[in-house]
């Protein structure tokens, strides 16, 4: 938790449709300072606005704000694609949506 908490800058508000390539100026940062506003209080007003609002906290693989780092990943020859842990991480993250993402993003 310690890790995250206000890295304001490497999150971003969760759209409908999510957006899974966000850029820095949609970050809680990037919003804050548009708004003249602390990114402490864009997250809050944000976060309690709707239940079924959320941020997107990318902790691997995301460091340019675009997915060239993961498409060199992803098409070495050494890389084999894979996701589940049995439900480990089920109270924590919500990554259901990870195979049919990799399938419409990367398979068209």
């Amino acid at each position: 938790m310690q890790f995250a908490a206000g890295k304001w800058d490497r999150m971003y508000v969760m759209g409908d449709p999510p957006d899974y390539e966000p850029r820095a100026e949609t970050s809680v940062t990037g919003i804050a300072a548009g708004e003249g506003r602390s990114p402490d209080e864009v997250a809050y007003d944000y976060l309690t606005a709707d239940a079924g609002n959320f941020l997107f906290f990318p902790v691997t693989g995301y460091a340019r704000d675009d997915h060239e780092p993961i498409r060199e990943m992803l098409t070495d020859p050494g890389t084999l694609l894979g996701l589940g842990d049995g439900g480990a991480h089920v109270a924590m993250i919500v990554d259901a949506s990870a195979p049919t993402y990799m399938l419409t993003h990367w398979g068209s």
